[in-house]
């Protein structure tokens, strides 16, 4: 009696200790789902809208050129300037140059511009005497048949601090709502974007009904976003529990989020709990063990996997990338630079004498030097850069948005910093150089190319003396 009691008692325990522990870890690869889901799309959101502003920062750098260069050779035609920069870019739904006095002076339609002296991005030039860039909240255009937009501006001001005009770009909401409503959500699944006072400029599904609208009680949420955070909570548009990743759109005022409503984003997990509980009455402690088993393996399964992608990505040496994943990754950031024009720069770089260090010193030593070396070229890179050991004492370093101005400026850094770097020895301390070629991505489909002139800028290196750094010819 005792003994069965026991192990009933004991059957009862293992059976509710394994209803818990499956709910619960259903419950935290629900949450894990659902971070992963938000937040690569948020983050593809905010990167998007981020390379639409910087397309814009530089449009208003070449027309600032441009009125510079009409200003002395009263040159015609800046608004079919206008006019084609807006052709060429969906996203715009006009340009405009504006005065001092507020008038339109310049813009990209032929008939008569508009009245502008209510308009916030006017009212904030005039306001702050600075050049910062600065996002209007949503509104609805006079000339586009109430369709809604934001100003995107800057203020060129001279040596005094006088405003000399004001550059604005009309960016259509609408055209974001229809790029971002195109994409394949899940259907519980929402898209805001919004100032961090609470102004929305878009929201899927729902654009229509909050388009324009403010609801202050996302500001504390908001406003204090340095760059991403997860949220989980009522909603301060509508008050429906949600979880939602949000981020930033690089130093602006502009926040995007992507959710998923509570109950939607629970509902598998309950009915799994549920038939759980049930189920667990029956056969808890055959798969309580069983699931502990599964774990352990899956868990064994994953450190092998990681291990291997490890061992098949990085050079075991420097614990830096290698050639095959360069190769890889450079190929990807052909791709994506293909799709938004930004540049993309290729270093090779070559221990100078290495084959005497190794000679001489020995291979230890030798294998000291490419490790330092590697330390260094990473720790002078950014998060985005992508060093990686090419062969041998041979490095390559992939620095996407960089032109090749940038590009030998920054291979420049590197070459000073490993000249710097100190190698003790038996016979005292040692230093090595090392020699740089720099090429620019120029519309190939393939890496090959643009390596193949990094490395012939690197024999000219070479060449030269060694310890410097020389660029493609573009002869």
């Amino acid at each position: 009696m005792k003994r069965t009691c026991f192990f009933g008692f004991l059957s009862i325990i293992l059976t509710m200790s394994f209803i818990g522990s499956n709910i619960y870890s259903a419950h935290k690869v629900a949450i894990r789902e659902a971070y992963a889901d938000t937040t690569g799309l948020v983050r593809f959101l905010a990167m998007d809208i981020e390379r639409m502003f910087y397309g814009v920062e530089q449009m208003f750098v070449g027309l600032d050129n441009l009125l510079i260069n009409n200003d002395k050779t009263h040159l015609n035609g800046i608004n079919d300037v206008l006019l084609r920069l807006k052709t060429n870019n969906s996203y715009l739904m006009d340009l405009l140059i504006v005065a001092p006095s507020g008038e339109i002076v310049n813009w990209s339609r032929s008939e008569a511009p508009p009245d502008i002296t209510e308009r916030d991005y006017l009212r904030y030039h005039l306001d702050h005497k600075n050049s910062a860039f600065f996002i209007g909240k949503p509104q609805l255009s006079k000339v586009h048949n109430q369709r809604w937009f934001f100003g995107f501006s800057k203020a060129e001001r001279d040596q005094y601090g006088r405003l000399k005009r004001i550059l604005v770009a009309i960016i259509d909401i609408d055209h974001l709502y229809g790029r971002y409503r195109e994409l394949d959500l899940p259907e519980d699944m929402i898209i805001t974007i919004s100032s961090e006072d609470g102004t929305i400029y878009t929201r899927i599904p729902g654009h229509e009904q909050v388009v324009g609208q403010n609801f202050p009680g996302g500001t504390k949420l908001l406003c204090n976003l340095k760059k991403s955070k997860i949220f989980h909570g009522a909603s301060p548009i509508n008050g429906e529990r949600l979880f939602a990743s949000l981020e930033r759109v690089g130093d602006t005022s502009m926040i995007a989020a992507v959710s998923i409503n509570e109950d939607n984003f629970f509902a598998d997990w309950r009915r799994h709990s549920l038939l759980m509980g049930g189920f667990g009455l029956v056969v808890g402690a055959i798969l309580f063990t069983l699931s502990i088993l599964t774990v352990r393996s899956q868990q064994e399964q994953f450190r092998i996997q990681q291990q291997l992608q490890q061992q098949a990505t990085t050079d075991p040496l420097t614990g830096i990338a290698n050639r095959r994943y360069a190769l890889e990754q450079a190929a990807l950031e052909i791709k994506r630079n293909q799709r938004t024009g930004t540049p993309l720069s290729v270093v090779m770089m070559d221990i100078d004498h290495f084959k005497k260090v190794n000679d001489t010193y020995g291979h230890h030593v030798g294998d000291q030097v490419l490790m330092e070396v590697a330390q260094t070229c990473r720790s002078h890179c950014r998060e985005s850069d992508l060093v990686s050991r090419f062969g041998g004492e041979e490095f390559l370093i992939l620095l996407p948005s960089t032109n090749l101005n940038g590009a030998q400026t920054h291979a420049e850094k590197i070459r000073q910093a490993i000249e710097d770097l100190s190698f003790p020895t038996a016979e005292g301390n040692v230093s090595v150089t090392a020699s740089f070629g720099v090429s620019q991505w120029q519309g190939e489909t393939k890496i090959d190319r643009v390596v193949s002139r990094a490395d012939a800028a690197l024999y000219q290196a070479k060449h030269d003396g060694r310890n410097c750094v020389r660029r493609q010819n573009n002869a």
